[in-house]
């Protein structure tokens, strides 16, 4: 895999229309992967998650955590049915977790679902405001496990989005010189961000 990025890498530097050559994955194997991503993942897709919420207005704040929404630190007569294993594996997913402001998670604590709800509605962040006005009062297995298939459709969606507004992808290979050109501009100008 390493040996596939430095060869992206070097196309990318060395030729102006780089070819990007990666295995087909099928769907599903990346909603798999989604639900408990690589741990050198999750801040980016929850910046990802964040941003395109179109009420979020503002960048994330500097200061923000990875807050798990069923605390790492839970009391075992809360699943007394569930392994230890199985719990602590489904905290981890990516249902689970949120983009919050440090100062607000440091308040939140450990507490429990109602109790945070409070905070995640003072929060400026709206996808964390979102899951204030949920009518949900626990936060439970079921509800990461509900969530992570919401959250990894919404991963997806946002993917096709990308795909089909890419010309290389979306089949507009055929772009005019004039318009090779403004799309070299824009990236020189790091101006791609606000398209």
């Amino acid at each position: 895999m390493k040996q596939n990025i430095l060869n992206l890498n070097a196309e990318i530097i060395n030729n102006k229309k780089p070819r990007i050559e990666f295995r087909a994955i099928e769907k599903n194997e990346i909603r798999e992967e989604l639900k408990n991503p690589h741990r050198n993942v999750v801040r980016m897709l929850l910046k990802l998650l964040a941003y395109d919420n179109k009420n979020q207005m503002e960048l994330l704040p500097d200061k923000w955590e990875i807050e798990h929404i069923l605390p790492k630190k839970w009391q075992e007569s809360y699943f007394p049915n569930t392994s230890e294993e199985e719990v602590n594996n489904t905290i981890e997913h990516l249902g689970n977790k949120i983009p919050f402001e440090k100062r607000l998670n440091i308040v939140a604590s450990n507490g429990y679902f109602t109790k945070k709800k409070e905070y995640y509605n003072k929060s400026n962040i709206s996808f964390v405001q979102e899951l204030s006005k949920t009518h949900l009062t626990d936060w439970k297995l079921e509800q990461i496990r509900e969530r992570d298939i919401r959250i990894s459709d919404r991963i997806m969606d946002i993917f096709d989005n990308w795909i089909a507004t890419d010309p290389v992808n979306s089949g507009n290979e055929n772009l005019s010189e004039e318009e090779l050109k403004a799309i070299e501009l824009i990236k020189v100008k790091g101006l791609e961000n606000y398209l």
